[in-house]
């Protein structure tokens, strides 16, 4: 049964960065619900709660006053049956000797609707919100405009295709308080440049790496008959969310491992992480002293680093589902009768061979007499 190599390309798209056309300058400045622990789901068959949707006051991990030697999850596929669950992003809290914080947000381009409203609320908390985004410093990206970026055109296709949400349309980038912190397209290309590699040999790149990864075996075994099915249900939206999420765990390590074990070395994560921290490094100097740093999943473990070199410990995680692909009860429902169903069906159809064949055994022993 032949994997299809182009699924982790396609799921890379989430991650890829957002590119944005220039519009108007940005302006920079300053309940007793259920809980769900962590690597807990929620209980089959529960509805789950808009703060349980979103990780609102999960379990914190890692020590009290942490310790930067090893980076946290940013990014957990949790499975909470035979084909459902929800991929999550993790928000890291970081301190330092002053009692200065800085929130490392996971980001995934693509998303539920409920994810982007829990980050837009999360935002306002900050004096200033770092950013991610390859356009010319200044920019805000407009809601719905058709960038021509080639990433941007096919991160929309799969929006469409998933029944999801695009980050530039999500995002309130008009916030007071979000601040560039990235490369411009020019600054992208000339690093590219630098080391040899244009955005196309990039990307053929990304697509290689998820194909070598498909060919090794590497994560979940995705088919033409998963993809027929979900063409077939009735929920294929949910489903094809449900097929590629699974995927998005085994991208980070793919872009990772582009150069330096966590990126470092490399032009989409280790020149872009260099630039953002830069940005951080000015806002810390103008004494601002509650920041969010907004960047995809897969820059945060040499973020993490970053931080450490500027006397920042990791304290704990809070985690918001970017996409939530479990059933609703009545589907849960529908679908339990259906196996059901097929169950008792199989069942019927093998009974009446068992019956069958003895009566083709009795039919031979009356002959043999």
């Amino acid at each position: 049964m032949n994997r299809l190599h182009c699924i982790p390309f396609l799921v890379a798209l989430s991650f890829l960065p957002a590119c944005g056309k220039e519009q108007n300058p940005a302006k920079t400045g300053s309940s007793a619900k259920p809980e769900v622990k962590q690597g807990e789901p929620p209980k089959q068959g529960e509805t789950p709660t808009k703060e349980a949707t979103q990780g609102a006051r999960p379990k914190r991990e890692g020590p009290a006053a942490g310790t930067i030697s090893k980076p946290p999850s940013f990014a957990r596929w949790v499975s909470t049956g035979e084909t459902e669950g929800y991929y999550q992003t993790a928000v890291a809290h970081y301190e330092d000797a002053q009692g200065r914080s800085v929130d490392l947000i996971g980001a995934v381009h693509i998303g539920d609707r409920a994810y982007f409203e829990a980050l837009n609320k999360l935002f306002t908390k900050y004096q200033a919100l770092l950013y991610e985004l390859v356009a010319k410093k200044g920019t805000i990206p407009a809601k719905k405009h058709k960038s021509s970026s080639p990433i941007s055109m096919l991160q929309r296709f799969m929006t469409q295709a998933l029944d999801l949400r695009f980050q530039l349309d999500g995002i309130d980038y008009k916030a007071k308080n979000f601040v560039h912190a990235d490369l411009s397209p020019e600054g992208f290309a000339k690093k590219l440049k630098e080391k040899g590699l244009t955005f196309t040999t990039m990307m053929l790149k990304v697509m290689l790496r998820g194909m070598q990864q498909a060919q090794e075996g590497k994560g979940p075994q995705i088919t033409i008959f998963h993809i027929l099915a979900g063409a077939l249900s009735e929920d294929g939206p949910r489903y094809f969310k449900f097929l590629f999420a699974q995927q998005l765990g085994n991208l980070e390590q793919m872009l990772a491992n582009f150069g330096g074990k966590k990126g470092e070395k490399s032009v989409i994560i280790g020149e872009r992480n260099r630039v953002a921290f830069k940005v951080l490094d000015q806002q810390l100097k103008e004494g601002k002293s509650r920041l969010g740093i907004y960047y995809g999943a897969a820059h945060l473990p040499y973020m993490h680093d970053l931080l450490g070199e500027r006397g920042f410990h990791y304290v704990s995680s809070t985690w918001l589902t970017a996409w939530d692909c479990r059933l609703s009860p009545e589907q849960r429902a529908r679908y339990k009768a259906l196996r059901a169903k097929k169950a008792a069906r199989r069942k019927a159809i093998l009974e009446k061979r068992r019956r069958g064949k003895k009566s083709s055994a009795r039919s031979r022993a009356d002959k043999a007499k």
